[in-house]
């Protein structure tokens, strides 16, 4: 409303419910508002109650009139989760070849990043969501709504301990993206250095290297390999280069959605650009240019350092 205000806001994992947690928040938001922070963050989840056709916001506003009656002053940033989860109605009619799924067997919990099943029912979410809270009470005490998926911080899933998701919709996903790089077979293989590879046929990069996975750790009296081997291994380096770019167009479009369904009047944020913290190439972080050109993309939020980072810490 035109008045300067302290860039400082104060995170409540309203994840944690019950009286205890609640009295916890209380006292938290007392010791905010007294300093003269006013901003409040928290985890913003929709209930899609079973046999239901709309999703139930009732936890969200819950949790807004929790630090409201402590804070009259209070405006929030509210976290959100629009990727599709298994206990989603809609997530029975999906196909299994939509799910992720991974070398070593497991099948994610989440459909694939590259999945239009995915992008299309969480642009649904995020268009549901905002028009419903620009149109309520509340909607004049949001200032920026922060979407993130499918791990939420915007990397691909579960790639540190499992490596690439296999699934047929990730691996047409990428042959997608190779026919848009390459644009002919020909062009493709002088890449690759693989005379036989195509563009209908090329897979995801598997199996894994050995000695290239997990790489969330360092493993003791082991050797990592951190460079690739061109040209043999410019499938890992395009597989790579698409995760970014899958992640680039998916943040693109919510935050599209964010602005018309608020009138362009609240800010969107994204966690993006862990470019210290989440390691290996194929993390989905690493077109932070194309993030940063989006006209619609107003905040990036990225940690520092995990490690060390508790009082007296380095925190890298």
């Amino acid at each position: 409303n035109g008045q300067p205000v302290a860039p400082l806001m104060l995170f409540v994992n309203r994840d944690l419910s019950g009286p205890t947690a609640d009295a916890a928040i209380r006292d938290q938001v007392a010791l905010a508002s007294k300093a003269g922070v006013h901003l409040y963050s928290f985890p913003a989840r929709v209930i899609h109650p079973v046999g239901a056709s709309v999703p139930d916001y009732s936890a969200i506003e819950a949790a807004m009139e929790l630090i409201v009656d402590i804070d009259p002053l209070a405006t929030f940033m509210l976290r959100v989760y629009p990727s599709p989860e298994p206990h989603w109605p809609a997530w029975q009619d999906i196909p299994e070849t939509e799910v992720a799924r991974f070398a070593d067997g497991h099948t994610g919990k989440r459909l694939s990043f590259a999945s239009p099943y995915m992008l299309n029912l969480s642009c649904r979410e995020l268009e549901r969501l905002v028009r419903h809270f620009e149109a309520s009470s509340w909607g004049s005490r949001i200032l920026l709504y922060h979407p993130g998926g499918p791990e939420h911080e915007m990397f691909m899933d579960r790639y540190r301990e499992a490596g690439p998701d296999l699934s047929p919709a990730n691996a047409e996903g990428f042959r997608r993206w190779l026919r848009k790089t390459y644009g002919s077979d020909d062009a493709l293989r002088a890449a690759w250095g693989r005379g036989n590879v195509s563009l209908d046929t090329a897979p995801v990069p598997s199996p894994m290297p050995p000695d290239r996975f997990p790489i969330h750790t360092v493993r003791p009296g082991k050797t990592e390999r951190v460079f690739y081997d061109l040209p043999v291994e410019r499938d890992w380096v395009d597989y790579s280069r698409y995760c970014s770019d899958l992640a680039a167009d998916c943040i693109g479009e919510w935050a599209r959605v964010i602005k018309q369904e608020s009138g362009r009047r609240k800010l969107v944020g994204i966690f993006y650009g862990y470019v210290l913290e989440v390691c290996g190439s194929m993390a989905g972080h690493y077109a932070t240019d194309r993030v940063l050109a989006c006209l619609d993309v107003d905040l990036l939020a990225a940690p520092f350092s995990y490690f060390d980072r508790l009082g007296g810490g380095a925190g890298s």
